[in-house]
This record gives structure tokens, sequence and C-alpha cells, in this order.
């Protein structure tokens, strides 16, 4: 029943092709963030950026679809006030509407979960490594990943479990 090959603490190096198990609450840096995360970003983006991000961690939008469409109104009504025009306000919500359309407010989160090691960057005192989703699917996005292992750093993970056989890993 055991799932594990090895506990990685430095000593063992860690190959291509391994499969290791990231667990909640490890910081890694995701290379494939979506740039609409962070603030004063177009919300329809479909640019992808890197973001240090904790595992596990669900991350919503800076401004909501709501907020927007609330602060044009708010606006475009103060400027008809102003001017002392009658505004009708069903037909400013249609504009509104009309001119920002809905967009996917769902979180964005880097799963807990199996990865597959890609790269691997030796440095003086450490490795970078780079992993993908093991078997993405529908429901699990293909991710790339990026953590550090013995170096000083704030992605650095100290011990990494490698998965001798992913297939059967969680029955």
């Amino acid at each position: 029943m055991a799932h594990f090959e090895r506990d990685d603490f430095g000593d063992i190096e860690i190959l291509l092709g391994d499969v290791v198990f990231l667990e909640s609450g490890m910081i890694v840096d995701c290379l494939d963030c979506p740039a609409y995360l962070q603030s004063h970003q177009d919300p329809y983006s479909t640019a992808m950026t890197t973001q240090r991000v904790t595992v596990g961690k669900n991350y919503e939008r800076h401004v909501k679809l709501e907020v927007i469409r609330r602060s044009l109104f708010t606006t475009l009504k103060e400027s008809f006030d102003f001017f002392r025009v009658r505004l009708d306000h069903d037909l400013a919500h249609r504009y509104i509407k009309h001119q920002v359309p809905d967009f996917d407010e769902s979180p964005f989160c880097v799963p807990q979960g199996l990865y597959v090691v890609d790269g691997i960057s030796k440095y003086l005192r450490g490795h970078a490594i780079i992993c993908t989703t093991y078997k993405a699917a529908e429901d699990r996005h293909r991710l790339h990943l990026l953590f550090y292992k013995d170096i000083s750093h704030q992605t650095s993970i100290e011990r990494l479990r490698v998965i001798k056989n992913p297939e059967s890993f969680g029955e």
C-alpha cells in the first residue's frame, strides 16, 4: 500500500519525469495564472502571467462584474443629474449590460495533487523545479508550476513526496 517511493530531503535527486505530490499550503510560482486576477487588468483578458500562489487557495478577481456595472451607472446618473437631464434608468441599465457583458467570475486555484517534473535547473546550492499537472482534464487544467529545492527562497519546498505508482495513488 506504499505509494511513496521516497521522501526527498535534499539527499536524493529529483529526476525528470518523477511524479510529485504538492500539498495544500505549499507556495509555488504559477506560470499560467490568469492576468485578470491582478488589479487594474482587463476583466476580459485571456492573457496569462506568472504569480506566486498557495496550493489549494482560491484567488478571486479584484473587481467584480456588479461593481463595474454599478460604478458606470452611478457615473452616468451623476452626469445626467449635473446637467439636469432626465435619465431613463431602465435604458441605462440595459446599455451598460450590453457594453459590459458577463464574464466568468469563478475563482482560480492551483489544486493539491499530482504534478510531473518537466524541468530541473541546478544551481550552486539547490534546484529550480518546473512541474505540470499530471493527467489534466476538463475539471483539472494543465498548469505549469515553478518552485525551488534546497535554496532559501519564498517558494522553497523542503520536503517533497515523489510518488512511485501515480495510477493507484489515492485508492
